[in-house]
């Protein structure tokens, strides 16, 4: 069996602040901390990209009121302090560049393994609602625009009032190893040439998650795997 002590180092498992879900129906609430009248930090979200500090080790947060463009999330709480987020369109003027001490814009590939607990789990919230954001502006049933509701954690149609909830792709990443100990890596084309990835895959439709594996490294690297062999990490 693996070490159960691994799950703690899963770089997007690792988030402990709470949620505040009651919050994100609370007009009250919620205008209060975007008007600063409550403590509350924001990060923006330019095309996947949040500032970080020089090094990639803490986010670089700032106070409400900051940019209106965006759909607004409430992130967490924390010791009082309210997490919210602005997810900015793509094709908006994208934010200043680096400033005096060094901060920048990067992506939660670059700098999550870096960023501490609360921070990794801030910024991987918001680029997942991004995604999801950006994906699904309409209604499914009846192709009008939605709007964002509940602290952009739903987005509701004004024409038949269906709400609409973020998506899960259900995913597996697999360290493949051999009986001689060495691990199955791979890297896409337009990588930095020093990186390189365990593999990964989609579940389908009425798989597991062992299915998925199988399934995945075969196709991707003509690999046979072991049903038997398999040891289950986290998530």
């Amino acid at each position: 069996m693996p070490d159960p002590h691994l799950l703690a180092a899963l770089t997007l498992a690792r988030a402990t602040y709470d949620r505040a879900a009651v919050h994100r129906t609370d007009a009250g609430w919620l205008d209060a901390v975007w008007a600063g009248r409550s403590p509350a930090q924001v990060l923006l979200l330019h095309r996947d990209r949040a500032k970080v500090s020089a090094d990639g080790s803490r986010l670089v947060l700032a106070p409400p009121p900051t940019v209106s463009e965006g759909v607004r999330t409430l992130l967490g709480v924390e010791d009082d302090v309210a997490y919210l987020a602005v997810l900015m369109p793509d094709d908006a003027e994208p934010p200043a560049g680096p400033g005096p001490d060094g901060a920048r814009w990067a992506s939660l590939r670059e700098v999550g393994a870096k960023l501490g607990a609360r921070d990794s789990g801030l910024l991987a919230s918001a680029v997942a609602l991004a995604h999801w954001h950006g994906a699904h502006p309409r209604c499914p049933r009846c192709g009008e625009p939605t709007v964002s509701i509940n602290a952009g954690w739903a987005r509701r149609c004004p024409v038949d009032a269906s709400e609409h909830f973020p998506r899960h792709d259900p995913a597996v990443i697999v360290l493949v190893r051999d009986s001689a100990d060495r691990a199955l890596l791979g890297r896409r084309a337009d990588w930095d040439p020093s990186w390189y990835s365990t593999l990964a895959g989609f579940v389908e439709a009425g798989e597991s998650a062992e299915m998925t594996l199988v399934r995945e490294m075969s196709e991707e690297a003509g690999v046979r795997i072991d049903p038997d062999g398999l040891d289950y990490l986290g998530s």
